[in-house]
């Protein structure tokens, strides 16, 4: 195996024991898959994202997405509020809790990444 295989698995084991860490995430992986594309959407857009949005994004049945969206809900990760345009429309947001853990999340594996940009800004 090369070098940059090791470090590369070595990163990704980081990146694992650092999302269990920092998430809590029984064996699925759903709820990371929520989180990680409400707050990548939450960093790269200009609104919060639909749920309707959510539930067509992830490659899992429609059911599976919202029991989980709920149990985020529940658990302080994420935050619903209704569309200032459509009142048909509920939005989600990262919560400062799902936002803190991702941040953590990133300064425990900054030492694995060269020029890992900050999440805060």
């Amino acid at each position: 195996m090369q070098t940059s295989e090791v470090v590369f698995l070595d990163l990704l084991m980081q990146l694992r024991r650092g999302v269990s860490r920092h998430f809590f995430f029984e064996s699925s992986a759903i709820p990371f898959d929520v989180l990680l594309i409400v707050f990548a959407n939450f960093r790269l857009a200009s609104e919060p994202m639909a749920i309707k949005s959510i539930l067509l994004g992830l490659p899992y049945s429609q059911m599976a997405v919202r029991y989980h969206l709920k149990a985020l809900v529940k658990r302080g990760f994420l935050i619903t509020i209704p569309d200032r345009r459509d009142r048909r429309i509920t939005r989600v947001m990262p919560s400062e809790k799902c936002i803190q853990s991702f941040c953590t999340l990133n300064a425990d594996l900054k030492p694995f990444l060269s020029d890992s940009p900050s999440l805060r800004s």
